[in-house]
C-alpha cells in the first residue's frame, strides 16, 4: 500500500509537471504563502497567466507527495518487519529531492532520519522496534546514509554531507561487523570531494590514502593505472597541505585545544583511532609524507609527482624552488598526465590532477619564504617577485602577509626600502631547544673553519670525549640497573599488597556468601512452611466446596439426611455415602429400562427382515438379467472397433515396410560416422596424454638438472668459505707465532753487533717450514706436487699460491663462475690441507692448477635419476 501510494503520488506530480511546463518556484513546500508572495502575485496576475496558472497546477501535486513521503517515513519508522520498506521510502524521497533540486525538503529529510535513529537508540524498550544489533538492519541504515551523503555532494549542500558523513560513523558504531569494502570506498571517495572544497589538503591526503589502501588490498578490478592515478592524489594531496604545524602556531592555548579537538574529531570520521590524552594532533602533514615513502605510494607515482616531491621536500634552493616547481606543475595540467582510469576505480575524476596546482603554487611560495628566512636576513622584493613567476606583485604581498598570518614564517615587508626583513618567531619549549642546537652547531662548524683545531688537540678531545662516553655509559648502566632493582622491588611490593587485598577480599567474600546461604536457607524455609500452610487451608475450602454442591445436587433430587455439624461444616464422607448410595439405586432402575428397550428393538427388527427377504431377491434377479444383455451388447461393439484399428494398423505397416532398407542403410552409415568420430577422439586424447605426459618428463628432468646445479654452487661456495677460514687460522697462527718470538728477542739487551734479526728475517719474505727447502717437500695427492713447489697449482706460498703467483700480487683471485671464461683458472681454489676433495676431482688439481670444473648436470632426456657417480 505504501509503495503505492508513493508510486502514485510521483505519476501524478511528474505529470502536473509536464503539463505546466515548468519547475516549482517554491523554496519551501511545507510554509503557507506569506503576505508578500500574495502581493507579488496579484502584481504579476495579468503577466504570464498560463505559466502562473501551470504553477498553481503543479505545486499542490508535490507538497502532496513530499507529504507523502515524510508521512511514510513517519508511519514504517517503529517496525522492525518494515525495514526494508522504510529503506525503500527513504531512498525515493533522497531520490525526489536530487531529481528536482529540493534544498530545503532535502534538509528536513536529513534531520527527519537523524531523529528517527536517535529516538531508537534513546527508547529501547520500545515494541517491535528495529534491533541495532542485528547486522541486516545495521546493512540497511549504513546504505540509506551513503545515499544520504551522495546526495548532498550531488546538491552541493557540503554542511549537510558533513552532518551525513558523523551520521555514517554513529551507524558504523553500532554495527558488530565492518562495512563492506565497496561502501567504504565510495564513502571516501564523497570525502575527498568534502575536503576539496573545503580546501583541507590535510585531511583530503588522508582520505586519499584510505581510498588507496582499499584499492589495493580489496580492489579486485583495479589497474595499474587506477593505482597510480590514487597514488598521484595521495601524494599530490599531502604536499598540497601548509608546511604549519596550526597547534603549534596558534595564537592561544584555546585555539590550540579548539585544533586539537577539531582534529580528531575528522580523524575519527576518516577512521583512525585516537588519543586524546598526547598533547598533539592525531593527523600532522610530516606523518603523512613520511607514510607515503614507508608504504610504497611514492615508487606508484608518475614522474613530475616524484619530481614534486623531491623539490619541496628534500631540495634547498630558496630563490629557485618556485622556478623549478614551474615545470612539473604544467606536466600534471597536460591531458597525457596519467593514463585513462578504468571502470572499477572507486573515482572517476581520478586522473584529473589540475585541481592541484593552485594549492602547490602556494606550497611552493611558502617552503620559498621559509628556506630564504633560515638563509637570509634581508631579501629584496624585487629578488622574490622574480623568482616567484607565477604570482604578481600585490598577490605575492598577500601570500608574504598571510604567511606571517599563520605562523609559518616571521618576516615584515618594508616597502620604503623595497625588502622584506625576516625576524626570529618567539621561540619556547622545543623550538627554543631546536633552535639553540641549530646554532650551536653552526657555529661549531664556522669556528672549525676559522681556526682549525691542531692534531694533538683533536686527538686528546677525542680520548676525553672517548672516558666521558664511557662513563655516562657506565653511570647509565648502573642507574639503568638501579631503576631495575627499584622497580622489581616496588613490583614485589604491589604483588604483596594485591595478594594480601586479595586475600581479605576472598575471606569477605566466603564470609558473605555464607551469611547469604543461611538467609537464603532460612528464607526457603519459611517459604515451603508457609506455602503448606496455604494449599492445606486451599484444600479443606474446595472440599467444603464440592461437599456443598453436593448437598444442593442431592436436595434437588430428593430427600437426604445428612446435616452441617454444630461450627456450620459439612461431613462430606457421609454425604459422600449417601450421594452413592442414590446413584446406584438410579443406576439399576436405568439398567432396567435399557434391557426393555433393546427386546422391543430385537422383535422389530427381526419382523422387518422378514418382510423384505422376497423382494431383495426379486430385484437381484432383474439386475442381473439387465447386465447380462448390456455385456453382450458391449462386446459385439468392441469387436467391430478392434477389427477397423487392425485394418488401419496394416495398411501403415504395408506402407512402412517400402522404406524399411533406406531406415537400414541411414542407420548403419551413422553409425560409421559415429565410430569413425570416436576413433579421431581416442587418438587426440592419446595424443594429448603422451604430450602431457613428455612434458611432465622434461620439466622432471630439468627440475633435477636445477637441483644438480644449486648443490654444486652450494658445495663451491662451502669450499671457499673453509678455504677463507683456514687462511685466517693460518694467519693468526703465524701472527701469534711471531709475537711470541719477537717477545724474548725485544727484551734481551743489544750487542755490539748491531740488532738481532731473526732467521726468518735474514732471508726475506717469510716461507712456512715445508716450503723452505725449495722443493724438496711430500707429494700431495690433491695437486700432483709437493707443498714447496706446486702447493694449490704450482708454487710455494710466496711465489706461486693460487695459480702460480704471490699472495702479495702476483697471482689471479677467484672468479664467480659467471666470470670463469675470460681467466686461466677454471674454478676456485681447493680446499687446504685437511679439507675434503671428491675423488673425481682430485686427478686434475695439479695439473689444471685449481680445482676441477663441476661434473655437468644429468641430460634431460632420459627423465631418470642421475648416475651414481654424479650424485652428490
Amino acid at each position: 500500500m505504501v509503495k503505492h501510494l508513493l508510486t502514485t503520488a510521483t505519476a501524478r506530480a511528474e505529470g502536473a509537471l509536464a503539463a505546466g511546463g515548468g519547475a516549482v518556484d517554491v523554496d519551501d513546500l511545507e510554509a503557507d504563502a506569506g503576505p508578500d508572495a500574495l502581493l507579488a502575485a496579484a502584481a504579476d496576475a495579468g503577466k504570464g497567466a498560463a505559466a502562473a496558472a501551470g504553477r498553481e497546477a503543479v505545486t499542490p501535486w508535490f507538497r502532496f507527495l513530499w507529504e507523502a513521503h515524510r508521512t511514510a517515513l513517519d508511519v514504517l519508522r517503529n517496525s522492525s518487519r518494515l525495514e526494508n520498506l522504510y529503506a525503500h521510502a527513504a531512498a525515493r524521497a533522497t531520490a525526489f529531492c536530487v531529481k528536482h533540486r529540493r534544498t530545503t525538503e532535502f534538509r528536513r529529510l536529513c534531520d527527519v532520519l537523524r531523529s528517527h535513529l536517535a529516538n531508537l537508540t534513546k527508547y529501547k524498550d520500545q515494541r517491535d522496534r528495529p534491533d541495532l544489533g542485528n547486522a541486516d538492519t545495521v546493512a540497511a541504515m549504513l546504505d540509506t546514509r551513503y545515499d544520504i551523503l551522495r546526495a548532498a555532494c550531488e546538491l552541493g549542500m557540503w554542511q549537510e554531507a558533513f552532518r551525513a558523513v558523523e551520521d555514517v560513523q554513529a551507524v558504523v558504531a553500532l554495527g558488530a561487523r565492518p562495512p563492506k569494502p565497496a561502501a567504504m570506498a565510495a564513502y571516501y571517495a564523497q570525502l575527498t570531494r568534502i575536503f576539496a572544497v573545503a580546501d583541507a589538503h590535510l585531511y583530503r591526503g588522508y582520505a586519499w590514502l584510505k581510498l588507496f589502501n582499499l584499492a589495493r588490498s580489496h580492489g579486485k578490478g583495479a589497474t595499474a593505472a587506477d593505482l597510480a592515478a590514487l597514488a598521484a592524489n595521495v601524494t599530490l594531496a599531502a604536499l598540497a597541505a601548509p608546511p604549519v604545524d596550526p597547534v603549534a602556531t596558534a595564537a592561544s592555548e584555546a585555539d590550540a585545544d579548539a585544533e586539537r579537538e577539531r582534529c580528531a574529531r575528522v580523524a575519527g570520521l576518516l577512521g583512525f583511532a585516537v588519543d586524546r590524552r598526547g598533547g598533539r594532533a592525531p593527523l600532522s602533514r610530516a606523518a603523512l609524507v613520511s607514510e607515503l615513502t614507508a608504504k610504497g605510494v611514492l615508487a606508484l607515482c608518475p614522474a613530475p609527482v616524484r619530481d614534486l616531491h623531491a623539490l619541496l621536500e628534500t631540495q634547498f634552493a630558496p630563490l629557485d624552488l618556485c622556478t623549478r616547481v614551474g615545470a612539473p606543475l604544467a606536466a600534471l595540467t597536460a591531458p597525457d598526465a596519467l593514463a585513462p582510469v578504468s571502470p572499477a576505480c572507486p573515482v572517476p575524476t581520478a586522473a584529473d590532477l589540475s585541481a592541484y596546482v593552485a594549492p602547490l603554487q602556494r606550497v611552493a611560495l611558502l617552503r620559498s619564504l621559509q628556506q630564504a628566512a633560515a638563509a637570509y636576513s634581508r631579501l629584496p622584493l624585487a629578488s622574490l617577485a622574480a623568482a616567484v613567476p607565477f604570482m604578481d606583485r600585490p598577490a605575492l604581498e598577500a601570500a608574504v602577509a598571510d604567511a606571517v598570518v599563520r605562523g609559518a614564517v616571521a618576516a615584515r615587508v618594508d616597502h620604503r626600502e623595497g625588502v622584506l626583513e625576516f625576524g626570529t618567531p618567539s621561540l619556547d619549549g622545543d623550538a627554543l631547544r631546536s633552535s639553540l642546537a641549530l646554532c650551536a652547531r653552526r657555529a661549531a662548524a664556522a669556528l672549525a673553519l676559522a681556526r682549525p683545531t691542531p692534531p694533538d688537540v683533536l686527538a686528546g678531545r677525542a680520548g676525553a670525549m672517548a672516558a666521558a662516553r664511557d662513563a655516562v655509559d657506565r653511570e647509565n648502566r648502573r642507574a639503568l640497573a638501579r631503576k631495575v632493582v627499584i622497580e622489581r622491588r616496588k613490583e614485589a611490593a604491589e604483588r604483596a599488597a594485591a595478594d594480601a587485598e586479595r586475600e581479605e577480599e576472598e575471606k569477605r567474600a566466603v564470609a558473605a556468601r555464607l551469611h547469604e546461604a543461611a538467609e537464603e536457607e532460612r528464607r526457603r524455609t519459611e517459604r515451603a512452611a508457609r506455602e503448606e500452610a496455604r494449599i492445606r487451608a486451599e484444600l479443606a475450602e474446595r472440599e467444603q466446596e464440592e461437599a456443598a454442591t453436593m448437598l444442593e445436587a442431592a436436595k434437588k433430587k430428593g430427600k437426604v439426611k445428612v446435616k452441617a455439624g454444630g461450627d456450620g461444616a459439612l461431613d462430606k464422607k457421609a454425604l459422600l455415602d449417601e450421594v452413592m448410595s442414590g446413584q446406584s439405586k438410579a443406576r439399576a432402575d436405568a439398567e432396567k429400562r435399557i434391557a426393555r428397550h433393546i427386546r422391543t428393538t430385537d422383535h422389530f427388527v427381526r419382523a422387518s427382515r422378514e418382510e423384505e427377504a422376497p423382494r431383495v431377491e426379486a430385484a437381484h434377479a432383474a439386475r442381473l438379467v439387465d447386465d447380462e444383455a448390456r455385456f453382450h451388447g458391449g462386446a459385439a461393439e468392441y469387436a467391430a472397433e478392434h477389427r477397423r484399428a487392425w485394418e488401419a494398423d496394416l495398411e501403415v505397416k504395408v506402407r512402412l515396410v517400402r522404406v524399411a532398407g533406406d531406415a537400414g542403410e541411414f542407420g548403419r552409415a551413422l553409425e560409421a560416422r559415429r565410430a569413425a568420430a570416436f576413433a579421431a577422439l581416442a587418438a587426440r586424447t592419446a595424443a594429448a596424454a603422451a604430450a602431457r605426459k613428455q612434458e611432465a618428463a622434461e620439466e622432471r628432468a630439468a627440475a633435477r638438472a636445477r637441483e644438480y646445479v644449486r648443490q654444486c654452487r652450494l658445495r663451491v661456495e662451502a669450499r671457499r668459505r673453509e678455504a677463507a677460514e683456514a687462511a685466517e687460522a693460518e694467519s693468526a697462527a703465524r701472527a701469534a707465532r711471531e709475537a711470541e718470538d719477537r717477545a724474548p728477542r725485544e727484551s734481551r739487551p743489544s750487542g755490539g753487533g748491531g740488532a738481532y734479526a731473526p732467521p726468518v728475517r735474514r732471508t726475506g719474505a717469510y716461507a712456512p717450514p715445508a716450503s723452505r727447502g725449495g722443493g724438496g717437500g711430500y707429494d700431495d695427492d690433491r695437486g700432483g706436487g709437493d707443498r714447496g713447489g706446486g702447493d694449490r697449482g704450482g708454487g710455494d706460498r710466496g711465489g706461486g699460491d693460487r695459480g702460480g703467483g704471490d699472495r702479495g700480487g702476483g697471482g689471479d683471485r677467484w672468479a664467480p663462475p659467471s666470470r670463469r671464461d675470460d681467466r686461466g683458472d677454471d674454478g676456485p681454489p681447493p680446499a687446504r690441507s685437511g679439507g675434503y676433495v671428491p675423488p673425481s676431482r682430485r686427478g686434475a688439481a695439479g695439473a689444471g692448477g685449481g680445482d676441477a670444473a663441476p661434473p655437468p648436470p644429468p641430460r634431460a632426456s632420459g627423465g631418470g635419476d642421475a648416475p651414481p657417480a654424479r650424485r652428490w
